[in-house]
């Protein structure tokens, strides 16, 4: 593992961002990081990374192509490594108060698609679930249970202490790089079959579907009683949580995978055609930003700044990363990575985590004072 260090990095995080996206909301809203960032340090764990990383307790989580889960401290350092079966792709990690759990697809020894329950403290094995397919999906925490989907169809709620299954919920297609978001009572979580689903949280039954035209491969933003979701026929919707009445659609004209921003005023969502727009509250057009060819990672509000990442087509030209004014859109700061950008940042005590596909981990910090 190459680790290269600044020396001026002395603080510790105090931030969480323990989930994809930061919340059970899925949100993407961080505190303030004023441009232009510096690099703290950086890691090279020599594989790909497509899984968001996220952050715990000083702790920061990172997981790659080749199985491995990483824990590093606020100063880049390895604490432990789990090597584990089979490969992980789109799944982000989500850490509780003495587990982390992120799911794994076939390969490298594994038959089928695998949830995992580690320890904390030294990534050392507490339970594994393996459905009859693999597992693209984030998990997440819902009181005592972990629910996660799979490509088998189903969602599953799984009881935290021993991964058993204590429900789940069959939909019409793969529940793929879908992640549940939540309420604490609702799970709002959308399927290859089309469909955005509201199920009990207690028992997940079905309380309400939604069906847009094409496959939904993304999760869903929640708030203020609003569910916010992108799919593959090129919209981004805003319906009620309570009924799935549709309030508005706002046609974006490319397939969009990435999880929206949802701010007090704002909704920020990128394109499979790399564009980035800002909508008002009421789906209305307020800017766009080309970044690039394609954009898979979901963005992070962080204050006044939209931060951004996209891939040309074939994932190899464009690696940089993007402040934008969130007012404007405008191009604030640019940095060039190594390696494209497919996982979304992570946003906690100051610094940003940012992971790319040739396995190099960055730790930046934003300059003090504001602007």
């Amino acid at each position: 593992m190459l680790l290269v260090v600044n020396s001026a990095f002395a603080s510790t995080l105090s931030g969480e961002w323990p989930v994809f996206q930061g919340s059970s909301f899925h949100c993407g809203l961080a505190g303030e990081m004023v441009p232009p960032l510096k690099v703290m340090w950086e890691v090279n764990l020599r594989s790909a990374v497509y899984s968001s990383p996220v952050i715990r307790d000083g702790r920061i989580y990172v997981a790659t192509e080749r199985g491995e889960l990483t824990c590093l401290s606020a100063a880049g350092n390895a604490i432990w490594t789990a090597g584990l079966q089979g490969k992980i792709y789109a799944s982000t990690p989500c850490v509780g108060e003495a587990a982390v759990y992120i799911g794994a697809v076939r390969g490298r020894g594994l038959k089928t698609g695998a949830v995992y329950a580690l320890q904390t403290a030294d990534g050392k094995a507490i339970w594994t679930f393996t459905p009859p397919g693999d597992v693209y999906s984030s998990p997440l925490i819902v009181d005592s249970l972990l629910v996660v989907g799979c490509d088998d169809g189903n969602v599953y709620g799984l009881n935290r202490d021993d991964g058993t299954v204590a429900w789940k919920f069959r939909t019409q297609g793969k529940v793929h790089d879908n992640a549940a978001a939540t309420d604490g009572t609702r799970i709002f979580i959308g399927s290859y079959d089309g469909f955005m689903y509201a199920l009990s949280a207690k028992n997940g039954k079905e309380i309400w579907r939604f069906r847009t035209r094409k496959r939904l491969n993304t999760a869903a933003a929640l708030a203020d009683g609003r569910v916010f979701f992108g799919a593959e026929d090129g919209r981004l919707y805003s319906l009620s949580a309570d009924d799935a009445a549709l309030e508005w659609f706002f046609e974006a004209g490319a397939a969009i995978v990435a999880t929206p921003v949802v701010s007090s005023d704002r909704i920020f969502v990128g394109s499979s055609d790399g564009t980035v727009r800002a909508l008002t509250r009421q789906g209305k057009l307020v800017w766009s930003f080309k970044a690039g060819r394609h954009l898979v990672s979901s963005p992070v509000l962080a204050g006044r700044h939209l931060y951004t990442g996209s891939i040309d087509t074939l994932g190899v030209l464009d690696q940089s990363l993007y402040a934008l004014d969130a007012q404007t859109g405008s191009v604030v700061w640019e940095r060039e990575l190594k390696g494209p950008l497919f996982a979304s940042p992570a946003v906690g005590g100051g610094l940003m985590i940012v992971a790319t596909r040739k396995g190099y981990v960055f730790a930046f910090r934003g300059r003090a004072g504001k602007e």
